[in-house]
């Protein structure tokens, strides 16, 4: 089915129910499949959206062969990336240096984040990822909760750092009369 068609370039029409239950048909040139998070997903070109997109299989309802001619990627490189989201705004693959607490770090070492990651400096705690940053790195991220800091590059400390400083807002604002009585 899905794989055979990404092994041999044969363009697909499927059929996709959207996490919101909304049917949505489309032509696909699929490039790849991935696992994550348990679950599935088909990469491809999608036609009508002039994209690349990601289809989890077990929402797509129904496929059939398409009768274009394939369009090959030339745009991405999905082992560049952690999880499944694909970036729309030309984020290019640079290092990323993580530090993380001694207690986590042969966690980390033992389970890597991604193929790219090399330990920096051992002493240090310090790895490094060669990725495009993606919603699925800032999770497993932020999942370390403070026995992780981003030291580089900027930009995505930066952003690290004000979505950790949005979760201490919410929960230093808590009034009492938002908890339900129990």
């Amino acid at each position: 089915g899905v794989i055979d068609a990404a092994v041999n370039y044969t363009p697909l029409i499927i059929t996709y129910k959207t996490y919101k239950g909304k049917e949505i048909i489309s032509t696909l040139h699929p490039y790849h499949v991935k696992q994550y998070n348990n679950r599935w997903f088909l990469f491809g070109y999608e036609e009508e959206f002039g994209k690349i997109a990601n289809k989890a299989l077990d929402r797509i309802r129904h496929i059939s062969l398409a009768k274009v001619p394939f369009k090959p990627n030339t745009s991405i490189d999905f082992d560049d990336i952690v999880g499944v989201s694909i970036s729309y705004d030309d984020v290019e693959k640079e290092m990323v240096i993580l530090r993380f607490t001694q207690t986590r770090f042969p966690y980390v070492t033992s389970k890597p984040i991604h193929k790219s990651q090399i330990v920096v400096n051992e002493d240090e705690c310090t790895i490094s990822l060669e990725v495009k940053p993606t919603r699925e790195l800032e999770q497993q991220i932020l999942s370390f909760g403070p026995d992780v800091e981003v030291l580089f590059p900027a930009w995505f400390r930066d952003e690290i750092a004000e979505k950790i400083a949005d979760c201490v807002k919410k929960y230093s604002t808590m009034k009492n009369d938002c908890i339900a009585d129990v």
